[in-house]
Protein backbone atom coordinates (compact mmCIF):
# COMPACT_ATOMS: atom_id res chain seq x y z
CA UNK A 1 0.00 0.00 0.00
CA UNK A 2 1.10 3.33 -0.87
CA UNK A 3 0.14 6.85 0.18
CA UNK A 4 -1.17 9.05 -3.10
CA UNK A 5 -0.63 11.88 -1.85
CA UNK A 6 2.02 12.84 1.25
CA UNK A 7 -0.28 16.06 2.32
CA UNK A 8 -3.33 15.25 5.55
CA UNK A 9 -6.71 16.55 4.02
CA UNK A 10 -9.64 17.36 6.11
CA UNK A 11 -12.04 14.74 5.29
CA UNK A 12 -16.21 15.13 5.49
CA UNK A 13 -17.45 12.58 7.58
CA UNK A 14 -19.58 9.98 6.02
CA UNK A 15 -22.18 9.42 8.91
CA UNK A 16 -23.42 10.30 12.13
CA UNK A 17 -21.40 7.87 13.88
CA UNK A 18 -17.84 9.30 12.16
CA UNK A 19 -19.33 12.45 12.83
CA UNK A 20 -18.50 12.20 16.39
CA UNK A 21 -14.83 10.40 16.09
CA UNK A 22 -12.05 13.14 17.14
CA UNK A 23 -8.85 11.98 16.51
CA UNK A 24 -6.41 12.01 19.95
CA UNK A 25 -2.99 11.64 18.52
CA UNK A 26 -1.17 10.59 21.79
CA UNK A 27 3.12 8.72 21.85
CA UNK A 28 2.77 5.10 20.64
CA UNK A 29 3.06 3.26 24.32
CA UNK A 30 0.21 5.35 25.60
CA UNK A 31 -1.64 5.22 22.64
CA UNK A 32 -1.98 1.21 22.95
CA UNK A 33 -3.72 1.79 26.36
CA UNK A 34 -6.28 4.04 25.16
CA UNK A 35 -7.58 1.93 22.61
CA UNK A 36 -11.01 0.53 23.49
CA UNK A 37 -11.42 -2.28 21.55
CA UNK A 38 -9.44 -5.05 22.64
CA UNK A 39 -8.04 -6.60 18.90
CA UNK A 40 -6.95 -3.17 17.60
CA UNK A 41 -4.99 -2.45 21.57
CA UNK A 42 -3.24 -6.03 20.87
CA UNK A 43 -2.43 -4.91 17.90
CA UNK A 44 -1.21 -1.49 18.26
CA UNK A 45 1.03 -2.73 21.40
CA UNK A 46 2.46 -5.57 18.86
CA UNK A 47 3.33 -2.70 16.47
CA UNK A 48 4.53 -0.40 19.02
CA UNK A 49 6.84 -3.87 20.15
CA UNK A 50 7.97 -4.35 16.33
CA UNK A 51 9.03 -0.72 14.92
CA UNK A 52 10.65 -0.53 18.32
CA UNK A 53 12.95 -3.78 17.56
CA UNK A 54 13.59 -2.95 13.72
CA UNK A 55 14.76 0.32 15.22
CA UNK A 56 16.95 -1.02 17.72
CA UNK A 57 18.56 -3.90 15.03
CA UNK A 58 18.64 -1.23 12.27
CA UNK A 59 20.68 1.15 14.70
CA UNK A 60 18.40 4.13 14.90
CA UNK A 61 17.52 6.17 17.96
CA UNK A 62 14.74 4.81 20.20
CA UNK A 63 11.82 6.16 19.99
CA UNK A 64 10.30 8.81 22.60
CA UNK A 65 9.20 7.71 25.58
CA UNK A 66 6.31 9.65 27.55
CA UNK A 67 7.94 11.77 30.15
Amino acid sequence: MRLTDDKRQNTLPVNEEEALFEPNWLLPEVAASKISFPTERDFAARAFLMVGARRCASGEPELRREP
